[in-house]
């Protein structure tokens, strides 16, 4: 039985889940768009003090003792993980750069922090965002953020991200950002480029450094039980914890990191799934089918915006290998397919282009015929963009006499077809996404001069 997925806003069926920090380091280089920002807020990790941080990331003296007055707090010498400390972004030793939102849908937010105060507002495409700020997808709802070098992340629905540090270093090009997944699920595309620079996601259970790749990460659970899960669809990821070494996760492999666990060796990730009977150009509604894969437990599907970007209309799940999408607007399309095992890893993607269009209603067919030409015309129809014409000699149409695809909603064929013929029309919408045929006309002219012909030679028997 066909299954309609119901959520094609495109709702985005994932897990609700909360994360607390995970760290995947990302070896990239990105440009020096600059922008302005008051404060840096940095989020505390295991083993972090005023001192070290004040090292690492200012040029200000004194900074471990003016940074507790500065935040209205006296800190103590053992922070704890989680705490969120505000850098004046003047005391900073690298210049801060920012990341452009360039794609939003459904329900994005953005959470700003300056002079200690907090506000949230609805996020706008085009947006350049900046250390400290926090974005936040709701149900059914995606957005896209592009980094100076042209690495794209897609953040999936219900899903919370921080921009920890965003900086660059003098103008080597080298650029240090630093994300936190506080929850959900993204997807990066790193291009591979000179010089690197680092590029890291945190979330509660691993480390991941990576170059040049495509990768997607996600975070499940909560403080007591989180875990991470990591799929890597090009290039390499250097996986680790605290709790073992580093684990190489190569193209095509995925990995499950447990908080305060040794890492799993990488497994290999579902190969893509192979379409059936899929044509590129559709009429809507767009209904896919897939071959099974053994070892699935169920499909994700993504519906992107046909582009170069990275921008995700919606995605939806189903344990079925059939599914019908709700878009009702003529267009092309990216569609992104991949399994997922019984570890919730998501498989090596199939992706098709697709071009849908609503198809047009039937149109009925006149024919009259004449000594010297065939006229044939017929009803408009509601989208349609042109009209393919069929002559044949059989009902069947099976072999045809003649094949025209005009614009007009009439045809003259000239010259004669002498005897009966058939006619039948369909309407053609965008992307030759065709209708259905009209009724066969039956069409039938007489040969004149044949005719003439025969009169004649019966006149000539009777006067002989």
């Amino acid at each position: 039985m066909l299954k309609t997925l119901k959520r094609l806003d495109f709702g985005f069926i994932t897990r609700r889940c909360h994360l607390t920090g995970v760290a995947i380091a990302l070896m990239l280089g990105l440009g020096s768009a600059s922008v302005g920002a008051e404060d840096w807020v940095y989020t505390v990790r295991a083993n972090d003090t005023l001192w070290h941080l004040c090292l690492k990331y200012t040029t200000q003296k004194g900074c471990w003792q003016k940074i507790g007055p500065y935040n209205g707090v006296d800190y103590p010498r053992s922070l704890a993980p989680g705490t969120r400390i505000r850098f004046p972004v003047a005391w900073l030793k690298a210049q801060p750069i920012g990341v452009e939102l360039i794609y939003v849908a459904g329900e994005v937010r953005v959470r700003e922090t300056s002079e200690g105060d907090q506000t949230t507002r609805i996020a706008a495409l085009g947006d350049t965002l900046s250390m400290g700020n926090e974005i936040e997808t709701g149900a059914d709802s995606s957005a896209s953020l592009r980094f100076a070098d042209g690495a794209v992340m897609v953040l999936e629905e219900n899903s919370h991200i921080q921009l920890d540090s965003l900086s660059q270093h003098g103008n080597t090009g080298m650029v240090d950002s630093r994300i936190n997944l506080l929850r959900g699920a993204a997807k990066t595309k790193v291009p591979k480029r000179e010089p690197r620079s680092q590029f890291r996601v945190s979330t509660p259970s691993a480390v991941a450094a990576v170059r040049g790749t495509d990768f997607r990460v996600s975070a499940n659970g909560n403080d007591g039980a989180a875990s991470m899960l990591g799929e890597v669809y090009e290039g390499n990821v250097d996986v680790d914890n605290s709790a073992a070494d580093a684990v190489m996760v190569a193209r095509g492999y995925g990995i499950k990191a447990e908080k305060g666990q040794p890492l799993m060796q990488p497994t290999a990730l579902l190969p893509a799934p192979e379409w059936r009977d899929l044509n590129p150009s559709q009429a809507l509604p767009i209904t896919l089918t897939w071959h099974p894969l053994a070892g699935a437990q169920g499909y994700k599907i993504s519906i992107l915006e046909y582009s170069e970007e990275e921008k995700v209309i919606g995605s939806g799940s189903t344990t079925d290998n059939e599914l019908t999408l709700p878009i009702t607007e003529n267009g092309c399309y990216k569609v992104r397919l991949s399994a997922r095992d019984k570890l919730g890893l998501q498989g090596m993607p199939a992706q098709q282009n697709i071009c849908a269009a609503l198809a047009p209603s039937a149109v009925t067919v006149s024919a009259n015929s004449s000594k010297k030409l065939t006229h044939i015309s017929w009803t408009p129809a509601e989208g349609a963009v042109a009209y393919q014409l069929e002559v044949s000699r059989s009902p069947s149409f099976d072999k045809l006499l003649r094949n025209e695809t005009v614009a007009a909603t009439e045809l003259d064929l000239a010259g004669r077809l002498p005897g009966k013929f058939y006619v039948r029309v369909r309407p053609l919408a965008e992307y030759q996404v065709a209708g259905n045929y009209s009724e066969p006309v039956e069409v039938k002219t007489r040969d004149t001069a044949l005719i003439m012909w025969v009169l004649g030679s019966l006149l000539t028997m009777l006067l002989l």
